[in-house]
């Protein structure tokens, strides 16, 4: 496994005063038992950070073993990515072509925004998460990266995929990771390539990526489950794979909606996702119309029932909610935090939201679809809440000028 960079150094300020030295002379000497203890009620990577940041002993005690990255309540920051600004004489801003990338993450709990300067360029206009890691990809380079630490873990070039065509280019669509890199070396990262959207996976180390069978039509969405690999394509059928087995490129149908089941099939401009909730996978339906989304579904089966096109549909998520786009797509408990309503959701603190949005980001609220733009054809622009319990959408609207499609990072390590 290649690895650039340390864990020691976070690249990701966060917001707080620093102790002054007598401060930091008496927190030194507290037990490192005690230290352990309180490191471990730590939730949020941004305390995590500040905790670590107070004085040698504390970081000695905030190592990753002590973090609960297991706590399912966490909740997404959204990562925009946008171009410096600089400024001129008169204090305008301008963008200069050659300026770098900076990355704002923003908490949509704490109401706080963290910034990341010099942010990795992309070939393309998307960038994708999974486990809070992020793929950066371009026809240089390929390797994960995260927003907290400085690690880069590189992968096989995108020139060991096969060639599709003599003129075409190839990139990943989606990325899902088997663990988290830093507290697993027998990571798998699979992922979706290709004009076609097919599968493949690699090992960081390999020299090239493997190549999963083929499918019909092209495929939208991949989860890691149970140590097995499901995939759903544009036709609703969901494949199996057993990528740890002795033929880890067969794939094997386990679901699919009827073809003539015109009601729960999407357009053509929608699309499919997977996600794991409560130890079940559900399907969600994205419906769209005019590159615009109007509405979703959301789609239960049993994997052991043996019956591939037996469903049911969902249509009260209780307290969960679900984060879909170009991340892996993931759900959140949100009976995780104290206090929760199934009326109000996941109350903040009382500043503000960051100028880049409009307010319909006001609360977390459960039994709600969180989606954000990730087509070619609508520049970034089709993203908001759907709720399930009145079929309503909301819009947000990012409102900065950003230079990839926002993307859902669910913090870990």
């Amino acid at each position: 496994m290649k690895i650039i960079g340390s864990v020691e150094s976070p690249t990701m300020s966060s917001p707080g005063r620093s102790p002054n030295r007598d401060t930091i002379s008496n927190l030194s000497e507290f037990l490192p038992e005690l230290l352990v203890s309180i490191a471990k009620l730590c939730t949020s990577i941004h305390d995590y950070i500040s905790f670590r940041g107070v004085c040698r002993s504390f970081r000695s005690a905030a190592t990753l073993e002590n973090f609960d990255r297991e706590w399912t309540g966490r909740l997404p920051w959204l990562m925009l990515v946008s171009r410096e600004r600089k400024k001129e004489e008169e204090s305008k801003e301008i963008l200069d072509s050659n300026s770098t990338r900076v990355a704002d993450f923003v908490d949509l709990f704490e109401k706080k925004t963290y910034k990341i300067a010099n942010f990795p360029e992309l070939d393309r206009s998307m960038y994708l998460s999974s486990k809070g890691w992020i793929l950066c990809s371009s026809s240089a380079d390929i390797y994960l990266t995260h927003p907290v630490w400085r690690i880069r873990i590189y992968l096989p070039g995108l020139e060991t995929f096969p060639p599709e065509t003599d003129d075409s280019s190839i990139s990943i669509s989606k990325i899902v990771l088997s663990d988290s890199p830093a507290v697993k070396t027998d990571l798998l990262v699979m992922v979706i390539w290709g004009e076609k959207n097919q599968l493949g996976f690699c090992r960081p180390g390999d020299d090239s990526w493997t190549v999963m069978d083929s499918s019909e039509a092209p495929f939208c969405d991949i989860i890691y489950h149970k140590r097995k690999l499901y995939a759903v394509d544009s036709e609703s059928r969901v494949v199996e794979c057993d990528v740890h087995g002795k033929n880890p490129v067969q794939l094997r149908q386990v679901f699919s909606i009827p073809a003539h089941d015109n009601v729960d099939r999407i357009p053509p401009h929608g699309t499919y996702y997977l996600v794991e909730s409560l130890g079940e996978i559900l399907i969600v339906a994205r419906h769209t119309y005019s590159f615009e989304t109007v509405y979703f579904k959301v789609y239960g089966f049993d994997l052991m029932d043996g019956c591939t096109d037996r469903r049911k549909e969902i249509r009260d998520l209780g307290n969960r909610a679900l984060f879909v786009g170009s991340n892996s797509s993931f759900s959140v408990d949100l009976s995780k935090w104290d206090g929760v309503k199934r009326s109000n959701g996941v109350k903040r603190s009382n500043s503000s939201l960051p100028v880049a949005f409009s307010s319909k980001l006001d609360d977390v609220k459960p039994n709600c679809i969180y989606f954000t733009d990730h087509s070619v054809r609508t520049d970034g622009l089709d993203n908001g809440v759907f709720c399930l319990s009145d079929m309503k959408t909301e819009r947000y609207i990012v409102q900065c000028a950003i230079c990839a499609f926002p993307t859902w990072v669910l913090p870990s390590f």
